[in-house]
């Protein structure tokens, strides 16, 4: 206090263009170091969705050593000590070589890093929609989950993996043979490949509260999955 008056704040001013930059850039570093991390024992390629000027591609085959490391782009307009070998560049429009590389590295990709902002918004919207589109139209099959978990979602319809992020706990919890256990290792999946894991929407999820088809154990599950 000075004077009876609490102390003045300076105004808070905009960031500028140059430390939105630097926030950026530190952002992206920490969030690929965490992913660096957590792929480390995990084999499969990479996308690099972006390859701009190449320092992010740069990044990437220095801490991944010994990895495919896939870039798309519609054009190279990079350093030349940053373009990828022709085996590893995909060159043309998302919207055609995206679906392709899905089909071709389904189940495969452990990692993929979008970097195709540009100074166009309704582009950078577009692109948006189109990684989102191949991520959530996936099928469950690329989660690699037990068979009790799979066959339970696959017996209520759920195919992608939208649909299942687009449930709650509670959902997931009423369908037959889809008991606590099924939601851990579903959401363990969905984690291990960056997906975020949906949050509970109702209450507890204790074994207690779930429906008495949820809590028949693993040998009777699996032969009703056999029958199914």
């Amino acid at each position: 206090m000075e004077n009876g008056r609490p102390p003045q704040h300076p105004q808070l001013l905009e960031p500028t263009r140059l430390e939105r930059l630097l926030f950026r850039l530190e952002a992206q570093h920490i969030c690929l170091n965490w992913a660096f991390e957590e792929i480390r024992n995990r084999p499969g390629p990479v996308f690099e969705l972006g390859l701009g000027h190449g320092r992010t591609f740069d990044h990437l085959r220095r801490h991944l050593p010994g990895r495919d490391i896939y870039v798309f782009d519609r054009e190279i307009d990079c350093f030349a000590d940053c373009t990828p070998d022709a085996d590893h560049l995909v060159l043309g429009r998302l919207s055609e070589t995206l679906p392709e590389a899905r089909q071709r590295f389904a189940r495969k990709v452990v990692l993929v890093n979008s970097d195709v902002g540009t100074y166009d918004e309704a582009y950078n919207v577009e692109v948006a929609a189109l990684v989102s589109a191949n991520l959530l139209d996936a099928p469950i099959e690329e989660l690699d989950l037990p068979m009790r978990a799979y066959n339970s979602l696959k017996r209520n319809n759920i195919t992608k993996i939208g649909q299942l992020l687009a449930l709650g706990d509670d959902e997931l919890l009423r369908m037959r043979n889809f008991g606590k256990k099924s939601l851990d290792e579903m959401k363990e999946r969905l984690a291990l490949r960056g997906f975020i894991v949906p949050e509970s929407t109702g209450g507890s999820a204790d074994e207690s509260d779930l429906p008495a088809a949820a809590e028949l154990d693993e040998a009777v599950a699996a032969e009703l999955d056999r029958e199914g």
